[in-house]
């Protein structure tokens, strides 16, 4: 093997085969979304007792049920300082409670998002090392004659979201009281399928760091679109304060 050169094929497998770890080193180290579900059943313990259920109706359970109670017995009370207090206080409760409650159902639906984004780049970065495969076979005559991907990380985001927020948030979010709405589906789109048939090493290997590229490119805009809309709304909550906090 030495006399016919064969330690020059040894040494080039080994920077290839180096090379492709540093391409996928990054995701060994990437963290399974399995906490996420834990975050959201805590802030379902928020949305649950401050949900706007029932309200108008005397029904309801938690803080809505209570403020319903507070509205009946006073509904036939006068006088400057019942008017007062209604005015100040208990005409704002309906406002800031719906706000609350909707600050606790998009943040779960951003949690809902995450998780989404991470689990489809997880499965577009195996079906990556699926396609550049078949690109390598395929210079080496051993394979397919072309790789595709089709990388879904946005759609799978999009698709979570609506399950991760509560149906009543949807009622509350058009209400005329509410200043926040629901978080959106994500702005940016999943790439178009990529494939193609490389006609040599050069150009397969440059078509597999493309394809990982394009599914750290994309899992990076889901989440920078992610953290735009949390921002979003973290900015509405401090600059109209007064919708979701009291003033005594």
């Amino acid at each position: 093997m030495i006399q016919d050169g064969g330690d020059q094929y040894i040494t080039k497998f080994d920077e290839i085969r180096s090379h492709i770890d540093s391409l996928v080193k990054p995701w060994r180290s990437l963290k399974e979304p399995t906490g996420i579900d834990a975050l959201k059943e805590s802030l379902e313990d928020v949305y649950i007792h401050i949900a706007p259920n029932g309200a108008q109706s005397g029904g309801g359970t938690g803080v809505q049920a209570e403020i319903t109670e507070v509205q009946r017995h006073l509904s036939g009370m006068t006088g400057a300082t019942i008017a007062a207090y209604k005015a100040n206080f208990l005409g704002v409760l309906d406002d800031v409670v719906d706000n609350l409650y909707l600050l606790a159902a998009n943040s779960a639906a951003a949690l809902g998002a995450a998780k989404g984004a991470i689990e489809g780049a997880q499965q577009s970065f195996i079906e990556a090392l699926e396609a550049g495969t078949d690109a390598f076979n395929s210079v080496s005559g051993g394979g397919a004659a072309e790789f595709k991907l089709a990388i879904q990380i946005i759609s799978t985001a999009n698709s979570v979201i609506g399950a991760f927020l509560p149906p009543q948030a949807k009622a509350v979010s058009s209400a005329a009281g509410a200043v926040l709405g629901l978080i959106d589906k994500l702005a940016p789109s999943d790439p178009p399928e990529k494939s193609g048939a490389p006609g040599d090493y050069p150009a397969a290997m440059a078509d597999f760091e493309a394809m990982v590229e394009l599914v750290n490119t994309t899992l990076r805009d889901a989440e920078d679109d992610i953290a735009k809309q949390a921002r979003d709304c973290y900015t509405t909550t401090c600059s109209q304060h007064q919708h979701f906090d009291l003033s005594i």
